[in-house]
């Protein structure tokens, strides 16, 4: 290569040399590969360029025998898929690159191996128990276009009950029903595709299921229904079911009964069979070509028919004073009953209020039992076909209860400020009790002015109570013989209606230079008041609040109030229903927001030649500053030639200031309502006038700036260039003692960064650009 301008042309470039790759190579199957699908995809590794690719797919590894498959693809199609290959053959393949100029040399020739294994899946190999409609499955195979299968008795598959047929593509597995029952079956399969078929699996085996099994009655039941439910399992491929009952194991009598069930209905329910007698029983299966042997015989034997109430025995009808809250009680064995039932009820016609309970045995328990209180109980056998006559009803009545004092629970004792009507008393009940007498009076002595009701209930609403006033109550149970002791004496008072306005505590009214960031307002609390509500603004007419909410306590923490702002605050008090009147207005004054002042960052004070035709002025934020105004001037006390602006950034640019002159320069922050004090004051002095004798600037040049983050610095004598942030922080430095130096800022963010270039007749500022 060379270059060329308006006037001249460039040398030659060295002459240099490069190779094109002929290289393909195999991907995928891997070379040798064994077990591969008949069909496969063929892969290769591709160059760039190509104008698509050949193939070469053939039995033999010349590629020349009869079944030679080739072809070209398409640009970048470094891939071809076949089909219908035979099974269990090795296959020769190669591939080459071409363009529109050339051919490549073909690849490495490869090759892999055709799989003719099919091999069985389900029933497993020799597996027993099986149903007579079963799913043969086998493993599948890419490429198939269905599978053939073969099932038989005879492991030769020639006996008159051989099956065999074809799948279709992907369908590796077939639905056989009405198999003999206890019989051996053998099955294999194999597959194929337009060319070719695979050898036959492994040949397997499985035996179907003899016959049922029984499941209920168990075997040798007793106490059974006369109408029992015989149940037996299930076998997958059944038209239906028959099953065989009677008196003789050998099912030759004349009370013998046959059924015969619907399809997948393996129970049925006997009727018409005898009390207390043993029964045999057996099932069978079938289907549309056979019928299972017989079940196992099991028997069970029916239960007695109940005829007879038991007779009862204890406690003896119409006793009395009987302990609770629990009695005994005892019945005659019933002839033929297995368990009993027994109820007991405070109705004699056992018509309400009815508990009733299970048992084996000849006695039971009546629990929970109230005091002095009559009982009626009954008793009846059972067994599974059905329930004897009630036994006749006695009673029995317990005796009178040491009853406790009541608990009481609400008002909580000494509440205050509770709402006078409707008030609600409540106790805990007591055992035994039938009732509760509770007096409530204004005498602590419970001598006058006692209210007193006897109540059923552990609680009592009372009305017509006054305002304002303490009380004192008290409960004793009864059951209608004997009474408890009183409770203990607890006392309310109810709310007072009328609420004072509450006392401002601080900060005192007209207080100057209070905290803004977390101000707490606070009060006397008022007496009867549950909460208060509070109001603070920046008018005294409370127009436009900033805050207000109703709290629990008797102060409250303020936040994001303004500084240097004045505030009024007043609060009122609430019980929950009445409100009191507003609180005095007091007013506050947060304390003034104290702003820093700036931190310069460039031009880094004293610094030298710098451009007095545009100069950046950099400088830090301030926390709470929302502008900046800033200050350049010849007059380091900033009484002439002065340059101001202001703005909300933090940089700026000045432009035509004088070459060969000393600038001073700073800043100060406002927030609008305070303002920082100025800034240091840095300096620093432009450049000379292009053309003037030793002129620094001249002497030094960057490029590209912009730069994507390499900058070339040419100058005399350069001693060292520094490369300083925005913030003025030093972030890359190199040493130099020549007239190129290179500056790397490639790690670096995008921006606007300055380069100090130290030289032997000072420093030089410049602006890097980095994109």
């Amino acid at each position: 290569a060379a270059a060329k301008n308006a006037v001249d042309t460039s040398d030659w470039s060295a002459t240099w040399n490069f190779t094109t790759s002929s290289l393909i190579y195999g991907v995928s199957p891997s070379n040798g590969a064994t077990g591969q699908a008949v069909a496969v995809t063929i892969d290769w590794s591709t160059i760039t360029g190509n104008t698509g690719f050949l193939y070469q797919l053939d039995t033999s590894s010349n590629f020349n025998s009869a079944l030679l498959v080739n072809g070209t693809t398409g640009i970048n199609s470094s891939e071809i898929y076949v089909s219908n290959l035979y099974f269990n053959t090795k296959y020769y393949w190669r591939a080459a690159a071409k363009n529109a100029v050339d051919t490549s040399d073909w690849s490495a020739t490869w090759n892999f191996t055709t799989s003719s294994l099919i091999y069985g899946v389900s029933p497993t190999n020799g597996a027993t128990g099986q149903a007579v409609a079963v799913t043969i499955d086998w493993s599948s195979m890419i490429g198939n276009i269905g599978y053939l299968y073969q099932l038989d008795t005879s492991s030769n598959f020639n006996s008159p009950l051989f099956v065999n047929g074809t799948t279709a593509t992907n369908i590796s597995e077939i639905y056989v029903s009405n198999l003999y029952f206890g019989t051996k079956y053998y099955w294999r399969a194999a597959a194929k595709n337009a060319v070719d078929t695979s050898d036959w699996s492994a040949t397997w085996n499985f035996t179907t299921i003899l016959s049922v099994t029984n499941v209920s009655p168990t075997n040798q039941a007793t106490n059974i229904t006369i109408n029992p439910i015989l149940d037996w399992s299930s076998i997958i491929g059944n038209t239906g079911y028959l099953s065989e009952i009677d008196t003789s194991v050998n099912f030759t009598s004349s009370l013998r009964q046959i059924y015969t069930s619907a399809t997948n209905i393996s129970q049925y329910t006997a009727t018409g069979l005898l009390y207390g007698t043993t029964y045999y029983w057996h099932a069978a299966a079938k289907n549309a070509v056979d019928t299972s042997s017989w079940s196992s015989t099991w028997s069970f034997t029916t239960a007695y028919e109940l005829t007879a109430a038991p007779a009862l025995i204890s406690p003896a009808n119409s006793s009395v004073d009987l302990a609770f809250p629990s009695v005994g009680i005892q019945w005659a064995a019933s002839a033929g009953a297995v368990t009993y039932q027994y109820q007991y009820s405070t109705s004699s016609s056992f018509a309400t209020g009815i508990i009733s309970n299970t048992t084996s045995l000849v006695t039971g328990s009546c629990t929970g039992l109230y005091p002095h209180t009559i009982y009626y109980w009954r008793v009846r056998g059972a067994n599974a076909n059905g329930y004897s006559p009630w036994s006749t009803v006695w009673q029995f009545t317990t005796e009178s209860a040491d009853l406790v004092p009541p608990v009481l629970v609400s008002p909580a004792n000494n509440a205050t400020n509770l709402l006078a009507a409707n008030l609600n008393l409540d106790w805990n009940s007591v055992f035994g009790a039938s009732g509760y007498i509770y007096e409530i009076t204004e005498d602590v002595n419970f001598v006058t002015g006692i209210t007193t009701q006897t109540v059923t209930e552990s609680n009592k609403t009372i009305i017509g109570l006054a305002n304002g006033t303490q009380y004192f109550w008290r409960v004793k149970a009864t059951d209608g013989v004997v009474q408890s002791d009183w409770s203990e004496v607890w006392n309310f008072t109810t709310m007072y209606f009328g609420l004072a306005a509450p006392v401002l505590v601080s900060p005192l009214s007209s207080s100057v230079n209070v905290d803004f960031v977390a101000p707490t307002l606070d009060w006397n609390t008022v007496s009867g008041a549950s909460e208060y509500i509070y109001e603070i603004s920046k008018d005294i007419g409370f127009v436009t609040l900033v805050s207000t909410e109703t709290v629990t306590n008797s102060q409250v923490t303020l936040a994001d109030l303004l500084p240097g702002t004045q505030y009024f605050w007043r609060v009122k008090a609430s019980n929950g229903f009445i409100v009191g009147s507003w609180s005095q207005v007091w007013s506050f004054t947060t304390i003034a927001e104290t702003l820093a002042a700036p931190i310069l960052v460039s031009p880094v004070d004293n610094s030298i030649e710098v451009d007095f035709n545009t100069v950046d002025i950099v400088w830090n934020s301030v926390f709470g500053a929302t502008q900046y105004t800033w200050q350049v001037s010849s007059d380091n006390l900033f009484l002439s030639y002065v340059v101001s602006g202001t703005l909300p950034s933090l940089t700026t640019e000045v432009t035509n200031l004088l070459p060969e002159t000393v600038y001073f320069w700073r800043v100060k922050a406002s927030s609008g309502l305070d303002e920082s004090a100025w800034s240091e004051v840095w300096r620093f002095t432009t450049r000379l006038n292009v053309g003037t004798a030793n002129v620094i600037s001249s002497q030094v040049n960057i490029y590209p700036n912009p730069s994507t983050g390499i900058f070339v610095v040419e100058g005399e004598s350069i001693n060292s260039v520094e490369v300083l942030n925005l913030a003025g922080q030093l972030i890359y430095s190199v040493k130099a003692n020549n007239t190129n130096v290179i500056i790397d800022l490639s790690e670096f963010s995008a921006g606007v960064y300055f380069a100090k270039i130290h030289t032997n007749d000072g420093i030089v500022t410049r602006r890097l650009v980095k994109e």
